[in-house]
């Protein structure tokens, strides 16, 4: 004896996916978030088999999407070569990116262009390069102060 209450109350007619099929879909249509979490579950190989190189591809698609995280992840991509060709440029690249998207996706200041300019030509370590950037960074904090005083003390003299 079958129970046909069960099969009214199914939507049979509806396809069923599965988690990793509807976030496929989903990030299929451009949805970062979705493209994200795909990535880390190649990353990880949770739901999926595990695949750097799909990750990676999932990682770029967000992180052009401007996803903060995504950003990071293909930044460490690059930097130890999980999927990609290990390049330390493009390491750099994507981490000044996710720095850009974290300070509220403002574009980037002249002393990170000045930076990136000097890692590429010179080919300065990035360790090197981010405490240069943090140095410059600091010391910006009171260039202002200095010239707000500074023109106080002339306009209003002794």
């Amino acid at each position: 004896m079958t129970n046909t209450a069960f099969k009214i109350a199914t939507p049979c007619n509806y396809p069923h996916y599965t988690p990793v099929q509807k976030l496929m879909r989903k990030a299929n249509t451009g949805d970062a978030e979705a493209q994200f979490e795909l990535a880390r579950r190649y990353d990880t190989g949770n739901g999926v088999k595990k695949s750097y190189s799909e990750a990676a591809k999932w990682y770029r698609m967000a992180a052009e999407r401007g996803h903060e995280k995504a950003q990071h992840c293909l930044s460490s991509c690059y930097a130890f070569g999980w999927g990609v060709e290990k390049d330390e440029n493009a390491s750099i690249h994507w981490r000044v990116m996710e720095q850009v998207t974290r300070d509220n996706k403002d574009p980037m200041t002249a002393s990170d262009w000045l930076l990136a300019f000097i890692l590429i030509v010179f080919g300065i370590p990035a360790a090197v390069l981010y405490i240069l950037w943090k140095v410059i960074d600091f010391l910006s904090l009171f260039v202002g102060p200095v010239l707000f005083c500074k023109a106080v003390y002339k306009h209003y003299g002794r």
